[in-house]
């Protein structure tokens, strides 16, 4: 009785279901062999920054972004034409973050936040912002 009722929906097309389902990281493309796209290259970045919020040292995780950092410029260096991005706004983004939260942890002596808990929220923070940053460039 329903047989063929919604048949004029159409269907998503499933290479796009796929791509969206993949998580692409810049060491990925630049181990890769063919020339992304600008939407995969900054989807790629969004992995990469996002993978950062996962961290919960902020040793590893500033060791971590530098090694996005890296992997940035050898993106820069392999396709010019396509990124002309770097952390450099991410960097001017977070300075005053971090100088806000040394400021609030000193204003509030009862609050036991770690330097390292400091670090860990305000590269948080920041990583954030740019995640939306990229994220605005796609849409």
């Amino acid at each position: 009785m329903f047989e063929g009722m919604y048949n004029h929906i159409q269907r998503k097309p499933l290479r796009r279901v796929h791509l969206l389902e993949e998580a692409v990281s810049l060491k990925a493309l630049l181990e890769d062999s063919t020339v992304p796209n600008e939407e995969t290259l900054i989807n790629a970045f969004i992995n990469d920054f996002k993978s950062l919020l996962k961290i919960e040292s902020a040793y590893d995780l500033i060791e971590d972004l530098f090694s996005i950092e890296r992997n940035v410029e050898l993106i820069r260096e392999k396709f010019p034409d396509f990124i002309n991005h770097d952390l450099d706004g991410f960097y001017r983004d977070l300075a005053p973050v971090i100088l806000q939260k040394f400021w609030e942890r000193k204003r509030n002596p009862l609050q036991e936040e770690t330097v390292d808990q400091l670090f860990l929220e305000s590269i948080h923070i920041a990583i954030e912002e740019e995640i939306q940053i990229w994220q605005e460039k796609i849409q």
